[in-house]
């Protein structure tokens, strides 16, 4: 059984452990974990560590999920120990050509997950480095797709999925928040504005995923001539929506890899 360690046991790291342990693919008693507040190894239940060298050192794959600032600081502790073994990064912005100038043999896989992850629902894209083989990355892809879909990209992709998928939480809640509001603005109780609107955002992902039918047939479906759909669809459409939100990806890919960037630079 492959000893797999987690450096950093933050909302992501402890996300990906529970989801782990409860489908069954890795048991406690191989977990290693270390994080700078030892109570949170403790509170899944894991003997925490106390250092992440002592991590890297009890394991055969490591997962880091630790903040973009504090990436360096584990880097520079665990190159003496690394040597060739599996290094799996969610650290947002860090490319693995990065972490490979800093573990050299290391056989690095780099993901980014999405926060839905918290419920067994994530969304990610995974790629990997110069040194990771194909059973790395289907070992890997079988440990992500326990808790949501993972799909293997190319490292360049890696931006776009940020910008999809790893910030598109986001924007889904400010549409919730968005109708919400207008619910209770057109009078309606907020109890009842948070129930419909949650139900129907609910509904109409499960009718996507069900029916496996395109979102524009739909649209179509649910737009009658000359009705109250129609209206609000002409709402949206002069004020640019569907523009505004490819740009709002754009903006978010761009970022991301304008982030990366700037940490390769600095090594």
């Amino acid at each position: 059984m492959t000893r797999v360690g987690f450096i950093g046991c933050g909302r992501m790291g402890t996300a990906l452990i529970k989801g782990f342990l409860a489908k069954g693919l890795l048991q406690k008693e191989n977990l290693r974990a270390y994080d700078l507040d030892l109570e949170k190894p403790k509170a899944l239940g894991l003997t925490a560590e106390y250092s992440a060298f002592e991590v890297v050192e009890k394991s055969d794959m490591v997962f880091i999920c630790v903040k973009p600032q504090n990436i360096d600081d584990v880097l520079n502790e665990i190159e003496d120990i690394t040597g060739s073994r599996l290094i799996v990064s969610i650290v947002a912005g860090v490319t693995s050509q990065t972490i490979e100038s800093k573990l050299k043999e290391a056989r690095v896989v780099r993901v980014m997950p999405n926060t839905p992850a918290t419920i067994n629902e994530m969304a990610a894209g995974y790629s990997l480095g110069s040194k990771a083989s194909d059973e790395d990355g289907i070992m890997v892809g079988k440990l992500l797709a326990s808790i949501g879909v993972a799909y293997l990209v190319d490292e360049k992709q890696i931006d776009a999925v940020t910008g999809l998928s790893g910030s598109g939480p986001a924007y889904i809640y400010y549409v919730i928040a968005s109708m919400i509001d207008a619910g209770i603005k057109s009078g309606l109780n907020e109890q009842v504005a948070v129930d419909l609107v949650l139900q129907t955002v609910r509904g109409a992902v499960n009718m996507i995923i069900q029916t496996g039918r395109e979102p524009a047939d739909l649209i179509a479906e649910v737009s009658s001539p000359g009705g109250t759909t129609v209206e609000g669809l002409r709402v949206l459409d002069e004020a640019k929506v569907s523009e505004t939100i490819a740009k709002a990806i754009e903006a978010a890919t761009k970022r991301s890899a304008e982030l990366g960037n700037k940490k390769s630079k600095k090594h």
